[in-house]
């Protein structure tokens, strides 16, 4: 049954465009101002073939009857596997807009998809088709077989049909291909590249701005070179300034992001474009010389900040991009606590929050001794209304404990997505050595996101064994924790080794009651730089 044209075109007639706000016009008529402006993106001079527009898809939406007979679940099956053959992704959506209309003269069903209002909703990216069927069929039946797709950004579909449906896959498949592509391989030039916003930045621009006092950085990761840009109005984003990947498609100052600022200082939520320019919702933390990219899929990706540089930073503290942060940090004996060296690096003032379970209070801490090639910090509370932190329920372990053993950490990670809850994560130690074979550190397998910085690292009595670090960007669940001894060896060096805790009051409970008490001892650490 042949579908309408003029439905389809009623219904896909919204072009999907990429909403991003417009920052503006520049700064008037100066030749070096940074400009911004829409891009109104690729059209297609003519129609391609399917085929053609095929080279350029990522992925299928298929979509499908909520209710299938046998017959059914064969034709859908195999046209799905069809797609996954070419090695596109296929998201199926059952619909209940499959209607069933009338009979063929063999008696089976015509079914056919009532597209009102849906196929721009099942849509969700610039590069990807929806497609479906409308048969006559039964087995063994002379019978026909429509195929069509819609490409909704560009107002296209396709319709094509077979007859004679074989009942076996193989044969199946063999007649889509026939029908549908005889060849397919994927080809840049047809892809969709959807309407962006570009602008007038470049290296030397974002410098400038930077000296003049703004907040620009450049950063670059494998794939990409990053600029950071704030406006004037306090619009943050960040712009392409080079990759190794699909460099026809980017040009230098094309919108790569728009950032959007959290409750938790230097986290941001971003509406990131794609390789092919498509929206993808992003987390972005930019901390201590380095931007980390969290997508949908919650992969992470790293790019070292390359500009400015530390004596840069030295020279123009007015102009630095993050002037707060945060990590973790737990209890010692007298108001001392312990966190990372790179959590409090740079810091003019520091809070802390949490302690004895109270967030509604926060109290300043001065830095009191610190350990930066071991990245150790050793901070005490410096409030006059502070009194004490109350019996702490762990010991500081003195010996090094074996590969296999169980361990659990708590801390306070990505707070801005995950909130302000502490957290939990568990594993085992994996290595008695760290990155490249550090023997200051263990390798454990418990999750670690950025603001677990500082925190315990537990054995299963509840022992503090490490202080947490790092995280390995390039691997599967790969962290990285100090060893107490060399935490034990800063406390004798810059205060008393009488304020380490040796009691430990909780070994013989379940975790659960092990992290109802210990928590009330690792705090949120906040650090600025600038003076409160």
């Amino acid at each position: 049954m042949k579908i309408n044209s003029r439905i389809i075109w009623s219904i896909i007639s919204i072009l999907l465009i990429i909403p991003l706000p417009m920052f503006g016009q520049g700064y008037g008529e100066d030749p070096n101002a940074i400009d911004f402006c829409f891009d109104p993106g690729q059209s297609f001079p003519n129609k391609p073939s399917f085929c053609q527009r095929l080279s350029g898809v990522k992925e299928i939406t298929l979509l499908e009857p909520s209710q299938k007979s046998q017959w059914d679940n064969y034709i859908y099956g195999n046209f799905a596997n069809y797609f996954r053959s070419l090695g596109l992704k296929v998201k199926i959506i059952p619909t209940s807009d499959y209607r069933k209309t009338s009979s063929n003269e063999y008696g089976a069903p015509i079914v056919w998809c009532n597209f009102y209002g849906s196929a721009s909703d099942y849509c969700e990216q610039a590069n990807s088709l929806v497609v479906g069927l409308s048969y006559g069929t039964s087995p063994g039946a002379t019978d026909q077989l429509v195929l069509w797709a819609v490409d909704v950004p560009n107002k296209y579909n396709w319709e094509f049909r077979i007859s004679g449906v074989p009942n076996k896959g193989i044969k199946l498949g063999e007649k889509f291909k026939k029908t549908l592509c005889s060849s397919w391989s994927f080809n840049e030039k047809w892809e969709f590249r959807p309407r962006c916003i570009e602008s007038t930045l470049t290296e030397q621009k974002l410098k400038d701005e930077y000296a003049a006092g703004e907040k620009a950085a450049i950063y670059q990761g494998d794939d990409y070179r990053l600029g950071f840009y704030e406006t004037d109005r306090g619009d943050l984003f960040l712009v392409y300034l080079g990759g190794k990947e699909r460099n026809a498609d980017w040009k230098i100052g094309d919108i790569k992001a728009t950032l959007e600022k959290t409750s938790t200082p230097g986290v941001y939520l971003a509406t990131w474009l794609g390789k092919w320019k498509q929206t993808m919702n992003f987390t972005v933390i930019i901390s201590d010389g380095f931007l980390k990219t969290y997508d949908e899929d919650k992969d992470e990706d790293l790019y070292l900040q390359v500009f400015p540089t530390a004596n840069n930073r030295n020279k123009n503290e007015g102009a630095a991009i993050i002037s707060e942060w945060s990590g973790t940090g737990f209890a010692l004996k007298d108001g001392y606590i312990v966190t990372n060296y790179h959590v409090i690096d740079g810091a003019k003032s520091i809070t802390v929050n949490g302690i004895n379970g109270n967030f509604n209070t926060l109290y300043h801490a001065v830095v009191v001794g610190a350990d930066k090639i071991n990245d150790l910090a050793l901070l005490k509370i410096s409030d006059s209304s502070f009194t004490n932190f109350g019996s702490i329920p762990y010991s500081i372990s003195a010996t090094t404990s074996e590969v296999g053993e169980d361990i659990y950490v708590l801390g306070y990670p990505l707070t801005a997505t995950m909130g302000d809850e502490i957290k939990l994560t568990t594993g085992v130690i994996s290595s008695k050595s760290g990155f490249q074979g550090d023997v200051a550190l263990y390798q454990v397998s418990a999750p670690i996101q950025p603001g677990n910085s500082g925190g315990p690292l537990f054995d299963k009595k509840g022992n503090v064994i490490g202080v947490v670090s790092a995280k390995h960007t390039g691997a599967e669940n790969v962290g990285y924790a100090i060893k107490t001894i060399y935490l034990r060896n800063l406390v004798e060096s810059c205060a008393n080794s009488s304020i380490i805790p040796n009691a430990n009051t909780v070994s013989t409970l379940p975790l659960t009651r092990k992290v109802k008490l210990e928590k009330n001892f690792v705090f949120f650490i906040k650090c600025s730089s600038d003076k409160n």
